[in-house]
């Protein structure tokens, strides 16, 4: 049974790829969002991220 649910979580090569940024530029950022583990595998909550971009719009 599928669900059609929307992505919670990325990896830091997709959200790198999908940002056009080099994955140092997220690790090293100290006010991005820390990774959650999972295994050997480490993932980054969605909405965290996007407040995390919300946080760094330029004002106008």
């Amino acid at each position: 049974m599928a669900t059609n649910q929307p992505k919670q979580y990325a990896s830091l090569d997709e959200i790198r790829l999908m940002l056009g940024v080099s994955e140092n530029t997220l690790r090293y950022n100290e006010t991005f969002p820390k990774g959650i583990k999972i295994g050997r595998r480490v993932v980054y909550k969605l909405t965290e991220v996007n407040q995390w971009l919300e946080s760094n719009r330029m004002a106008q």
